[in-house]
């Protein structure tokens, strides 16, 4: 309850401190920061998670020094795993956007294969240097085609489209869209049967969704003035398209890293999805491809940089994945979002309005509200077992 009540606390003085900042905005004829607007709503859901954790800290006090010597090191592991994925990623998207757009090499499929092939033949390599050996006994060809396959083929959509969309959309309103990807896991699981239906889970889908809907419909592209409306439509149509196919892709990948040891399903999935990404540039992309007479120095140079990064990007989503499971991966990613959106803007010259940044906002109240509700959910089965 106290807890609950500080969190209240937190939240009028974050809403009376901006009243008093717009209008202190307005009086002198400056712009409103409208950019921390989302720090701002992020700091709030850090604070309700650590009074959380701090709650469950006091009841778990009588944990054994072995329990929280393995608590110790899982959070170590979590950290890496974290610090590896909120690197890799944002680098890796402004690297293919250079490479797509400054370089002129329109291939978003045949660049977004190449962490897939690194980390390929990353994991064909442990086994022959002695380092680790897939359990191959334990995993039979109708199991590894049921687990395997369908994160494949989805994970290969998505990656494929949402590279596409950085040709026609900025950068911010993409990771805005990308946060709709929550609502349509949750379409995807009731249409599948592991989701349950719930009056937060409603109202948190509800408000992710107009906070994405007000975003889009703020971007520059999206009014009657824009210049070129079909770039505008094209993009947040692949995004849309990227998400539905993230959005399942998630789901499976929950069930592949819970099936089998998290080496083991790299090991599986890595070669299918650089497959399938090959075949994929091979009958979009490599016609066009054939007719570029030379390439950069700097063009090569940042198809090395997108084969190893891509790696890391991939290694990183299994890995946290596998740590803290699918929800607070759907978190953390938002989490990561939010600083890339900002970084993108002031760093990179990309555009967002301030209704955007309102809209991002809101969608991240969303999401907070839409875990809250699943751990609600799962407390009464938790306790049950």
């Amino acid at each position: 309850k106290k807890g609950a009540q500080g969190l209240r606390s937190t939240g009028r003085f974050f809403l009376l401190a901006r009243m008093a900042l717009l209008e202190d905005y307005a009086s002198e004829g400056l712009d409103v920061p409208w950019h921390l607007l989302p720090i701002i709503a992020l700091t709030g859901i850090t604070v309700e998670k650590f009074l959380g954790w701090r709650s469950r800290r006091k009841k778990d006090q009588q944990q054994s020094k072995l329990e929280v010597r393995d608590a110790l090191r899982t959070l170590m592991e979590i950290a890496a795993a974290c610090a590896l994925f909120f690197t890799s990623g944002p680098g890796l998207i402004m690297l293919n956007k250079q490479i797509m757009t400054k370089y002129d090499f329109p291939f978003p499929i045949f660049v977004s294969n190449l962490g897939s092939v690194f980390l390929a033949l990353f994991m064909r390599v442990l086994p022959r240097l002695g380092l680790w050996r897939p359990d191959r006994e334990k995993h039979s060809t109708a199991k590894l085609a049921k687990l395997v396959l369908p994160s494949c083929i989805f994970s290969a959509i998505s990656i494929s489209l949402g590279n596409s969309a950085y040709l026609y959309i900025s950068v911010p309103l993409i990771q805005i869209c990308k946060t709709l990807t929550l609502v349509l896991v949750m379409i995807f699981g009731l249409l599948v049967g592991t989701e349950k239906f719930g009056s937060q889970l409603v109202q948190s889908i509800v408000l992710i969704t107009a906070g994405v809907g007000c975003s889009v419909s703020s971007d520059p592209g999206a009014g009657p003035a824009a210049k070129d409306t079909s770039s505008f439509l094209i993009g947040v149509t692949l995004m849309m398209i990227a998400s539905s196919a993230e959005a399942a892709r998630a789901v499976f990948t929950q069930v592949l890293v819970e099936q089998m040891p998290f080496m083991d399903s790299l090991y599986w999935s890595s070669p299918v999805l650089s497959l399938m990404g090959l075949v994929l540039s091979a009958i979009f992309e490599f016609p066009v491809m054939m007719q570029i007479d030379g390439l950069h120095p700097g063009l090569l140079l940042g198809l090395l940089g997108g084969f190893l990064l891509g790696g890391c990007v991939t290694f990183a989503s299994f890995w946290l994945t596998k740590l803290v499971g699918g929800l607070t991966f759907k978190v953390l990613v938002n989490a990561r979002n939010v600083g890339f959106v900002l970084v993108s803007v002031f760093c990179f010259g990309e555009s967002c309005t301030s209704m955007q940044y309102v809209g991002y906002s809101g969608a991240l109240v969303g999401l907070s509200m839409y875990e809250r509700a699943k751990q609600q959910q799962a407390a009464p089965i938790q306790k049950a077992g």
